[in-house]
């Protein structure tokens, strides 16, 4: 049993095990895109690169033999930038997104392309429980929200974009009425506690997103009524009160405390609580000080709700991350690929998903039926990619700060494989890195996948041009749960 050492860190591996197996007994991560536990490697990726010896070649980890006396860095300056280079490489041939248009100018991030899926399946529960993790209070949006998704939705390049803001009212509403309305869990109280200056939507938004994520939270609100411009900026026929009071509820129900009638001095909440929030005016204020964090009016007054709940939720992530040691700045948003503008053969396309759609609904915020809604649910082109949330090649593009220009080729056209009932197959996405073709040929498929054409215009398809069913008519779960980048992925959750 060969014995070596990777990054200082001595581990002993049977014999025949390779550096990249090595590397997961020690819970080193080395990224790696094309291999497949049970396969022999296929070295097409190198995005799993290591240096051996101090030699001036860098191997792949998956295909090198661990050996007596190995020293192997795994994490080395000129390493990463191999990685990173391998994997912008990848990306250059890259087409898809990982985000529709639609989530892209969202706000507060929705997931509209998921929740039409669920909604049109008929499972509201879970369109209820992914919506009102992402939003806070959707029945107030549902009615008054300035729906830029709808502008940017595929689909007003050809016709009216979807009616998302009234597909978002009626999950929301559907909910609300119910005989028990589902209120989100929080994670375990963290002992920590959080002040929020003003109950208008950016604290209350706050305060939402804070509790979800175990903090104690107390809302000070110098009025007798939450709600700030959601009570007098819209019209009561558009977001009657009980409905707003209803959605707003749900702050208290999460177990936060609200202080009305309240003026408290910024001075007495830094010394009082861990972090405080500041979404309005408030005595003591303006001056920069750890711990305190601005939202809403406080950053930027505006008139859009959205917005505001936006700026809430961005102020709780930085301080959830500043209670946690993190430091104290919001995130960043993912990586993101992005295909840009489609022609007309390229929406036609996309547009293979929806064959059967009816007429465009309007945008206009209305109470619709449940069969109106499904039927505009049945609309969306799902542009998304269905695999954003697991796929490798965005997660360790976002990890090394891959470029997806640097090496930019002329953009393939769009095409889509509808051929399977139950799988997509997006040949933009494929990175030719052989696992469906080793899993098809592992599970005997009778046609299978193949490797298709030369160089850099290699394809994986299938033999003879017979259709996607054909060839994954036994390996269709195991390929797509194997693809790393999401070329090949279920039309819905199985």
């Amino acid at each position: 049993m060969p014995r070596l050492a990777i990054d200082g860190r001595a581990v002993t591996v049977p014999e025949g095990a390779t550096v990249l197996d090595a590397a997961r007994q020690l819970g080193i991560e080395i990224p790696s895109l094309c291999h497949l536990d049970g396969c022999a490697p296929s070295t097409s990726c190198l995005v799993c690169v290591v240096r051996v010896d101090g030699s001036d070649r860098l191997v792949p980890s998956c295909a090198t033999p661990a050996a007596e006396g190995m020293a192997v860095e795994s994490d080395a300056s000129d390493v990463r930038e191999a990685r990173t280079m391998a994997l912008e490489l990848l990306l250059g041939d890259h087409l898809g997104e990982c985000l529709a248009a639609c989530q892209r100018v969202c706000p507060l991030d929705l997931d509209i392309p998921n929740m039409t899926r669920l909604v049109q399946s008929g499972d509201l529960s879970t369109a209820v429980e992914d919506l009102r993790a992402t939003v806070p209070f959707p029945g107030v949006l549902g009615r008054v929200c300035a729906a830029t998704c709808q502008t940017g939705c595929r689909q007003s390049a050809t016709d009216a974009g979807l009616s998302i803001r009234n597909i978002e009212r009626h999950v929301a509403d559907h909910d609300r009425d119910s005989e028990a309305p589902w209120t989100p869990p929080c994670r375990e109280d963290t002992g920590r506690r959080v002040a929020i200056v003003g109950a208008g939507p950016a604290g209350l938004s706050a305060a939402y997103f804070l509790r979800l994520s175990g903090h104690a939270v107390t809302v000070y609100e110098r009025t007798d009524r939450i709600g700030g411009r959601l009570r007098h900026a819209f019209d009561e026929e558009l977001l009657p009160a009980e409905v707003l009071d209803a959605e707003l509820g749900v702050v208290e129900r999460l177990g936060a405390e609200i202080r009305l009638g309240a003026e408290p001095d910024l001075d007495a909440l830094v010394e009082a609580f861990d972090a405080v929030v500041v979404a309005a005016s408030i005595r003591g204020g303006g001056a920069q000080r750890a711990g305190v964090f601005a939202a809403g009016d406080a950053v930027r007054p505006t008139d859009d709700p959205t917005r505001a709940m936006a700026s809430g939720k961005r102020a709780a992530a930085s301080v959830d991350l500043f209670l946690s040691g993190a430091g104290a700045e919001a995130p960043a948003r993912p990586f993101s690929s992005v295909m840009g503008k489609l022609c007309e053969t390229e929406m036609a396309e996309l547009a293979k998903v929806a064959p059967s759609a009816p007429a465009a609904l309007g945008g206009e915020p209305r109470a619709l039926s449940f069969d109106s809604i499904a039927g505009e649910c049945a609309r969306c082109l799902h542009c998304d990619c269905r695999a954003a949330s697991t796929c490798l090649l965005r997660r360790y593009a976002d990890e090394y700060g891959a470029s997806p220009t640097r090496f930019r080729r002329k953009r393939k056209l769009f095409t889509r494989n509808l051929d399977h009932p139950l799988v997509i197959y997006e040949p933009g996405k494929c990175i030719a890195c052989g696992i469906c073709v080793a899993v098809t040929t592992e599970m005997d498929e009778e046609l299978g996948l193949t490797f298709i054409g030369r160089g850099f215009d290699v394809r994986v398809g299938v033999p003879f041009d017979a259709p996607l069913r054909d060839a994954l008519r036994r390996a269709a779960a195991r390929v797509v749960s194997a693809c790393p980048t999401g070329a090949l992925a279920f039309r819905s959750k199985p």
